[in-house]
């Protein structure tokens, strides 16, 4: 009996034993699949935490990108505006210079800019010789070193001397012009100095200049259109005895007028962009008015 006693006692220790190493399997083998579902959800995170950075270094990498392009884009905006804006002033600048800068009297620098220029110390250039009629009488000529450009006025009229053989489309003009005689009734309107440019057929720009104000126009088709009311400016002094030193810049559609090396006016106008001819003029605005103007100095220079 103490034998079977025994055997049974070894059998349910082996049974108890066996139990346990299953019981330690089990958990083993249930901790095993824990820590592998823990690292398969650790790896799983570790993988959307790494497409999330992705996505976001992207998208930071893109918004840098574009960033930068636009930044480019602006600075490449500012630079053409800054340059545009410097080649205007630049222009502008020469002109002013060129306009306050005493003309001289024979050889301009720059002679390879020039398209004409005239100090009249003769009429080798064969300027108009001016004529009278019903309307004015009228005397133009090269004398003293100037041109001369006189007129008694029957009624509204003036007279024009065509520079000749040139024909321009942007140019710099200078001269200088002094009032040798001006009298009579001005009530309907004061004598004036005349500049036309940009003329073909009858078509062409006006610029006239009293004894204190300018007027800025264009003639088309026979139709006048002012382009620039009358307007008073202190850096005009056509009175008798005084030289007035005056300059127009034509670029493109952009005109640009001095007085005395001052400004008066900068007008933009598209009506007419063909090479055309120059002008000198003077115009009476009513009857019994005399007008008689010295021109001198004239220089015509080319515009790049």
């Amino acid at each position: 009996m103490a034998q079977v006693r025994i055997i049974a006692t070894s059998t349910a220790n082996a049974r108890a034993t066996a139990q346990a190493r299953a019981t330690v399997t089990a958990a083993a083998a249930s901790a095993g699949a824990s820590a592998t579902a823990k690292a398969a959800s650790a790896a799983t995170t570790e993988a959307l935490v790494t497409t999330m950075a992705i996505a976001r270094t992207t998208s930071t990498a893109e918004a840098q990108v574009t960033a930068t392009a636009k930044a480019r884009a602006i600075a490449e905006d500012k630079a053409a505006a800054t340059a545009r804006a410097k080649t205007t002033a630049t222009a502008r600048a020469r002109a002013t210079a060129t306009a306050r800068a005493p003309a001289p009297a024979t050889t301009a620098p720059q002679t390879q800019n020039i398209l004409f220029q005239d100090n009249f110390s003769s009429n080798v250039n064969n300027w108009w010789a001016g004529s009278s009629d019903e309307y004015a009488d009228s005397e133009h000529k090269v004398t003293n070193g100037k041109y001369r450009m006189s007129m008694t006025s029957n009624r509204s009229v003036w007279s024009r001397a065509t520079v000749p053989n040139v024909s321009a489309r942007d140019f710099l003009l200078t001269i200088d012009a002094t009032v040798v005689e001006m009298s009579g009734d001005f009530s309907s309107g004061h004598p004036a100095i005349v500049f036309s440019f940009r003329r073909e057929d009858n078509d062409n720009y006006n610029i006239q200049i009293d004894n204190d104000a300018y007027v800025f126009s264009v003639t088309t088709g026979g139709t006048n259109t002012t382009l620039q009311e009358w307007t008073s400016h202190d850096a005009i002094d056509l009175n008798t005895g005084v030289t007035n030193s005056f300059a127009i810049l034509a670029e493109g559609s952009n005109f640009t007028i001095f007085a005395n090396g001052r400004e008066l006016t900068s007008i933009y106008d598209t009506t007419l962009s063909k090479a055309g001819q120059l002008r000198l003029g003077i115009s009476l605005f009513g009857a019994n008015q005399t007008l008689a103007v010295d021109f001198d100095n004239l220089i015509i220079k080319k515009v790049p």
